[in-house]
């Protein structure tokens, strides 16, 4: 792919920040002092920023990051993709953009594109706090706990994944869908799949304003995605091969592995059942599975079981639980986090606590604690479960959601 293309586009992106940055520039003050409103609480949360930005860059998982390195590299050199790249261009296009002001004079080290790669997760984060506190403002406070405060957030900003990313992609197309803004919704809705994981997601929530707001408003929202879909277009015209990767492997929801994971769901069934693995992967069983949240949240969201953001979060969990890659949970923990917390809804928001300590602990045999032991006898046989564990807590969750009935939508939409 031509190298000038990450030069006009580098040229754009910052443009458009500076732009935006004048026209806003009286609100933007504002919007970042939303939260937490507490003045010594917001001076330990810009502390608290300020050490990620510096420190957390250099904590990363050395494979995923080898990915993210070579595919901004190659970007900026006008090569294809590397080969176990198994998202849309236009994310490893966008830190391209970012990163050829330095490449242009010579600057691009290695330790650079990392900083690069952990802060567009760590600005992510951050954002989300004043997203979430604005999306409900009857609770402004309560809000952000569920995504600033969980062990999966933080614990991923130093592990090196990019999930609070689609969270913060996916809300902003809430905000925007409930202010009437259909075709930038639908765009940020589509770029909230960049690691395809959202895609039912996605699906669902054009299903959902069409039946609820009419085709012209639905029309409007997937033009936006097809909107974002151009630059991506206009990449894989130059590699078709890794668009037929992507088509023919069904990396549209994250299939990047070729086994299932010790962290999976089924991994203690596969252990157990020989061939079960082979039956899992080989006939797509995971890839029907995650599709059929899409149906099973419409069908709920007909009977009322759930709301508009519920129904969001019900089409998640099935890609969570049945994904080769498994357990992303930033975009279900925030879209629950939120609808419990409008609602005052003790048994979710804590079914919500729950799910987050069985993440937390479900890694900590990864620590190799000396402090904590098992008997020595146990440990391999419990651990071995801990995504079964973690699944099982994801099901209950969603199980107190949806079986309390939602005969409407909350406020907290607006339009929606």
């Amino acid at each position: 792919m031509p190298s000038y293309f990450i030069s006009i586009f580098s040229t754009l992106f910052y443009t458009a920040i500076a732009w935006f940055g004048f026209k806003e520039r009286a609100r933007i003050l504002p919007w970042i002092r939303q939260w937490p409103q507490h003045p010594t609480l917001f001076a330990i949360w810009v502390i608290w920023l300020v050490f990620l930005l510096v420190f957390a860059p250099l904590s990363y998982h050395e494979a995923d990051m080898g990915v993210w390195r070579a595919s901004i590299q190659n970007m900026l050199n006008g090569e294809i993709l590397p080969e176990n790249y198994v998202y849309l261009p236009v994310y490893a296009w966008l830190q391209s953009a970012f990163v050829f002001p330095f490449h242009f004079i010579g600057w691009d080290s290695p330790l650079l594109i990392v900083y690069v790669v952990k802060w567009f997760t760590i600005l992510a984060y951050a954002a989300c706090a004043p997203f979430m506190s604005g999306f409900l403002p009857k609770h402004s406070d309560l809000a952000p706990l569920g995504i600033v405060l969980a062990p999966v957030t933080i614990f991923y900003l130093f592990f090196g994944t990019n999930h609070i990313v689609m969270f913060l992609l996916l809300l902003t197309a809430l905000i925007l869908a409930g202010k009437g803004q259909w075709l930038w919704a639908g765009f940020f809705a589509a770029f909230g799949c960049y690691k395809f994981l959202l895609v039912p997601t996605f699906i669902t929530f054009g299903i959902l304003i069409f039946w609820q707001y009419g085709f012209k408003n639905a029309l409007q929202f997937l033009l936006g995605a097809v909107i974002f879909i151009i630059p991506n277009a206009v990449y894989y015209f130059f590699d078709t091969g890794t668009l037929l990767r992507i088509v023919t492997q069904q990396a549209a929801i994250g299939a990047h592995g070729t086994h299932i994971e010790p962290f999976h769901f089924f991994y203690t069934i596969s252990s157990r059942f020989e061939g079960f693995e082979a039956w899992y992967i080989g006939n797509k069983i995971w890839f029907l599975l995650s599709l059929s949240g899409i149906p099973i949240s419409l069908i709920l969201f007909n009977f009322k079981r759930v709301n508009f953001l519920q129904c969001l979060a019900v089409s998640y969990a099935f890609v969570a639980l049945f994904a080769l890659e498994p357990f992303r949970l930033e975009p279900l923990i925030g879209l629950v986090w939120l609808d419990a917390v409008e609602r005052n809804d003790l048994p979710l928001q804590s079914s919500v606590f729950v799910t987050l300590f069985i993440h937390a602990a479900a890694w900590y045999d990864l620590a190799n604690s000396a402090f904590l032991t098992f008997d020595p006898a146990i440990p391999a046989d419990y651990w071995a479960g801990r995504g079964f564990y973690l699944g099982l807590t994801v099901i209950l969750m969603i199980g107190v959601m949806v079986i309390k009935r939602q005969p409407g939508n909350p406020v907290y939409l607006r339009l929606l």
